[in-house]
């Protein structure tokens, strides 16, 4: 069906008839083929997506003449889109919202994403870390001993736990790391995703506890020695 169709043009919605004319004039302005989805009302009350491909035809004068198309229903493709989309922006929220840390690296050690938690505690955000390693922004030591730990993940191939130490915000802290493989379709991992939880706080209560019980214990041990 030609996308100038009364028929069709009728049951498109007026904010989609908008759209449809933007791309129409840039379509021309650019001698484009016109490519264009928009939702169409059926005459039982049904909307569907429909995607309308178009191609300009031109008088011997360069004005166009008419504009010949075919349209498809995308209907289920734009479902399967949408509902795409919404994971996406749930896991997005989910990920972001998080106080653990959450990172991303491919086989090479080198970072593909990293939360805003990460990007907080670092100080660095996920586009100028993208493509880089941790040799790049951590003490040599430190990052010898994460990079090691992601190697024995993708040795394993499977998760694994660790305790890492890392220096963030001027001081170091500790941190429970559960580092695991991801996989494409074809088994091979490509990638290790680590979620690290800070637990310098509670590393520093049981170092204040221990402290405690040893001051403790020598002061039982004087008054045994008297």
């Amino acid at each position: 069906a030609s996308i100038n169709s009364r028929a069709l043009r009728e049951a498109v919605p007026p904010t989609d008839r908008e759209e449809i004319a933007r791309a129409v004039e840039e379509a021309l302005a650019q001698d484009l083929r016109l490519d264009v989805s928009h939702r169409v009302v059926l005459p039982e009350g049904t909307t569907k997506v429909i995607r309308s491909v178009a191609e300009f035809r031109r008088r011997p004068d360069g004005t166009p003449a008419e504009l010949p198309g075919i349209s498809f229903d995308v209907t289920d493709r734009a479902a399967v889109y949408g509902a795409l989309r919404e994971s996406e922006r749930t896991l997005d929220a989910i990920v972001n919202s998080t106080t653990a840390v959450i990172y991303i690296k491919d086989v090479h050690k080198r970072y593909l994403l990293i939360n805003r938690q990460f990007e907080k505690l670092f100080h660095v955000s996920d586009g100028e870390l993208r493509g880089r390693t941790d040799h790049d922004f951590l003490p040599k030591e430190t990052a010898d001993s994460v990079c090691a730990n992601d190697e024995l993940v993708i040795r394993a191939g499977h998760p694994l736990e660790f305790e890492e130490r890392v220096p963030s915000e001027g001081e170091e802290h500790f941190y429970v790391s559960i580092k695991f493989p991801l996989r494409r379709s074809s088994g091979e991992i490509y990638a290790v995703c680590g979620i690290s939880t800070d637990i310098t706080p509670r590393k520093r209560v049981e170092a204040e506890l221990e402290r405690t019980k040893q001051s403790l214990e020598d002061l039982v041990d004087e008054r045994t020695a008297e």
